[in-house]
């Protein structure tokens, strides 16, 4: 459990730092828009709502500008760290993060899917989760 808190947490920190670092970057939008493969509507949206960046994307930016992207290859492996989660502990996690069967199949099947509130939530449930059997 604790594995999954550290990679998820991780995960969020570089999100944070990356769109930071985004900011802070004199780049100009044009060699942005294609390094990370964005339209100018696309790039401003993603300005505005920091949350609608998705796995892939951030990869790029973070090549872009040149900055270690590992922790985006191992966020791939949830699925299967939830999964191999204890049956009463993964429903219990679940149920509190509001992903049904059909959502968490969709995020098997698609890593960028997983939102960024869901992980926020997914971290607090495990650090608060009660003890099972």
């Amino acid at each position: 459990m604790e594995q999954l808190i550290n990679l998820v947490e991780e995960y969020l920190r570089f999100r944070s730092k990356l769109l930071r670092r985004l900011e802070d970057s004199m780049a100009n939008r044009k060699e942005i828009m294609e390094a990370i493969r964005l339209s100018e509507q696309q790039l401003l949206n993603r300005k505005r709502k920091p949350e609608a960046w998705t796995n892939d994307e951030l990869i790029r930016l973070a090549t872009y500008l040149r900055l270690d992207h590992t922790i985006c290859f191992h966020i791939r492996k949830l699925p299967v760290i939830i999964d191999l989660m204890p049956a009463a502990q993964r429903f219990y996690l679940l149920r509190r993060i509001s992903i049904d069967s059909t959502k968490m199949h969709r995020r098997r099947a698609n890593y960028n899917t997983w939102k960024t509130e869901e992980l926020r939530l997914l971290v607090v449930t495990l650090q608060n989760m009660p003890v099972m059997y």
